[in-house]
């Protein structure tokens, strides 16, 4: 096994979505080897069925210890995990076995890390409704990932590609219901978020002064309490905190229009109240995103997509994003966070 490039894991996520099958779109060309060396980790048969559905030629080279990879492009290098009965096996359903099976790949793949085996992570889309059938304590990857990476302070954020230029996204406050948010909304809450993307912009982006925006919870960002007072005690306090701190923060903007001008150059990076707000922003975006998350031993990406479960198995899924986070995962190799 080539020691020249870092050695890259691609945890198949959910058998039943569109993972396996944008994996093979990606691993066919041959750019994905230009400054890596890509494997898999999920099951062989699925990954054939994503070959046959997909109409890619490539072969697989199907092993059970990554130092029988071949890193070559034409080979797409699968670690078999033979977790997934195909007789049983139908796209687009979600089911316990499912969820466990994709948290086995991921499981597998922060093993060979710990054993210094492979250089990064990017795990392919995961049905988080299946992960918390599988096991209760996991409403999401990031539960997931917090615990078994035995990390101590895992911190997640988007990396945006417009179509001039890459920009930081972080927020408040995750998956939760939206009657919730409000009540999360706290003023050392929302510096860490600041704080967040100001490392970010400095450590994947290069940017040494970042310009950081902050958006709004309520409509016209409250407009002086009239809507709602999280602005006034909350957010307000935490911009002039995180500017006392050295930061280049400004805000609460109106989430309505501060995306506009984030995507238009005039910030690098901006603080979102909600899980929402931040993902529908991102498709604004207009080329590609991925959730980078940072505080592990390991560099770790995903692809900012789901299990599409409408298209899965048609062969029709787009693959950008995949190879965004192949390229992404780069980024993240040698940072270090406070």
């Amino acid at each position: 096994m080539s020691a020249e490039k870092p050695r890259i894991a691609i945890p198949m996520g959910y058998p039943a979505g569109i993972g396996p099958e944008v994996i093979v779109k990606t691993l066919s060309r041959p750019e994905a080897y230009s400054s890596c060396n890509p494997f898999v980790i999920g099951d062989s048969n699925v990954m054939k069925d994503a070959l046959k559905i997909t109409r890619i030629s490539n072969r697989l080279n199907i092993f059970e210890d990554v130092k029988n990879a071949a890193f070559s492009f034409g080979k797409i290098d699968v670690l078999d995990v033979q977790n997934v009965d195909m007789d049983e096996f139908k796209y687009g359903v979600i089911t316990e076995s499912f969820g466990r099976a994709s948290m086995e790949y991921v499981a597998k793949a922060f093993q060979l890390a710990f054993l210094n085996l492979l250089d990064g992570i990017v795990i392919a889309p995961v049905c988080k409704e299946a992960y918390h059938m599988a096991n209760q304590n996991y409403n999401d990857d990031v539960d997931f990932l917090k615990e078994f990476s035995r990390s101590p302070k895992v911190l997640e954020v988007k990396l945006v590609s417009t179509n001039t230029h890459q920009v930081i996204m972080t927020k408040v406050t995750g998956h939760m219901r939206m009657r919730d948010v409000p009540d999360n909304i706290k003023m050392e809450k929302v510096v860490s978020s600041i704080r967040t993307a100001d490392e970010a912009c400095k450590q994947i982006l290069g940017t040494k002064a970042p310009r950081i925006a902050v958006s709004s919870l309520n409509p016209h960002a409250g407009e002086g309490g009239l809507y709602g007072s999280e602005e006034i005690d909350e957010i307000s306090p935490a911009v002039e905190k995180a500017r006392r701190l050295g930061i280049n923060a400004s805000g609460p903007y109106p989430a309505t229009t501060v995306y506009r001008n984030v995507f238009r150059g005039e910030f690098d990076a901006v603080v979102g109240m909600h899980h929402n707000e931040i993902n529908l922003a991102k498709n604004l975006a207009g080329k590609a995103s991925v959730h980078m998350y940072v505080g592990l031993f390991v560099p770790c990406v995903t692809v900012d997509h789901g299990t599409a479960f409408d298209i899965a198995g048609k062969g029709i899924a787009d693959s950008k994003q995949c190879e965004f986070a192949l390229q992404a995962v780069m980024k993240l190799a040698g940072t270090k966070w406070s």
